[in-house]
């Protein structure tokens, strides 16, 4: 009678390591397939909607900084300007902390701001975009049809952030030569723009 026992007991250990192998094994080959259509899926991805849904929490942290510096500016809309911002600095392959910094240094967050002392016809916006020197290129891009549109807060930092990627091009990269430039001159521009968007 033990005997017996003894077997039955050795056989059901048996077909419980029988059904624990066949479970690990369904898990494996569940979690491969898995795998191999997110990577699928991934390759179908546009650049734009990869970064959207890999870097997600990067941009969120990154926002949630922009919108604090924003907020120290009375004219400024903080959560508006931060996501346009991080957009658009995606877009053109521009710095976001740089961007935002030409934002506050060209006019502390006002999208009215409009430099009539300017002799090209007025810088205009949030970034101050030049028409005369930038015009042909927003027209023909789509960014802007006149020269009032810079007025709006989201088209001048569209725009911005595509002036700035032509002035890298030209200047191979180099972010403080095209910082000059963009400023018409100023060789401390770099530094106020970095000391705009420290917190």
């Amino acid at each position: 009678m033990s005997r017996r026992y003894y077997w039955d007991w050795r056989l059901c250990l048996i077909n419980l390591s029988l059904l624990a192998f066949c479970i690990i094994c369904w898990l494996a080959i569940f979690l491969f397939g898995k795998l191999v259509w997110e990577s699928r899926q991934i390759k179908n991805l546009s650049t734009v909607e990869y970064r959207k849904i890999v870097l997600k929490a990067e941009k969120t942290k990154e926002q949630t900084y922009l919108e604090k510096v924003f907020s120290k500016y009375e004219k400024a809309c903080p959560e508006q300007y931060a996501k346009w911002v991080i957009r658009y600095s995606q877009q053109y392959r521009v710095p976001p902390r740089i961007l935002a910094g030409i934002i506050l240094q060209e006019s502390s967050g006002n999208p009215k701001a409009h430099n009539r002392k300017d002799p090209y016809g007025g810088s205009r916006g949030l970034t101050q975009v030049c028409w005369r020197w930038w015009g042909n290129m927003l027209t023909k891009e789509g960014i802007a049809k006149r020269p009032e549109d810079l007025f709006h807060p989201q088209v001048s930092i569209q725009a911005g952030a595509r002036v700035l990627r032509a002035i890298l091009d030209q200047h191979d990269e180099n972010l403080e030569k095209a910082l000059i430039h963009y400023s018409g001159g100023s060789s401390v521009y770099f530094a106020r723009i970095q000391a705009r968007v420290s917190l």
